[in-house]
């Protein structure tokens, strides 16, 4: 029985410890604590993720809006196209929400992937790092 061909790792795992918004134009999130980057495919200079290896990948990214009345609403994207959003509204409590959203999308090597903070919502987020986001490939596409 011959081996199986080493499968590439890629993956990502990241944090943001401070709050963001409410902001008067959709932005980028930079999560500033990085946990794994194996590929080096995410930038922590400029919130993106960048596919070192074509392949099928699983993303899921969480949130959390400030006690004030902000709403949390964040999307994913790949290549700046909107895939899946997560939004929490303040349903009249002064109290901290949370969501979780998840994706699996097929891409190819260079395709870029990020989180965006949707003009006039808000993030909380402290040491405790409420907001996040994690990657990984499921498996490489066949050359």
């Amino acid at each position: 029985m011959g081996l199986l061909p080493q499968q590439p790792r890629v993956a990502i795992s990241a944090v943001r410890t401070t709050s963001m918004g409410p902001l008067t134009y959709d932005a980028v999130i930079v999560y500033d604590k990085i946990y794994a980057n194996e590929g080096r495919g995410y930038s922590s200079s400029n919130g993106t993720f960048t596919c070192p290896v074509s392949g099928m990948y699983f993303f899921t990214f969480s949130i959390m809006r400030t006690k004030n009345p902000e709403e949390a609403y964040v999307c994913i994207y790949k290549n700046d196209i909107e895939l899946v959003c997560v939004w929490v509204d303040n349903e009249g409590s002064r109290e901290h929400g949370a969501a979780t959203n998840s994706v699996i999308i097929d891409l190819e090597q260079g395709d870029e992937v990020s989180t965006k903070l949707i003009a006039g919502y808000a993030l909380y987020s402290d040491r405790d790092a409420h907001v996040s986001i994690t990657g990984f490939l499921l498996y490489a596409n066949q050359q």
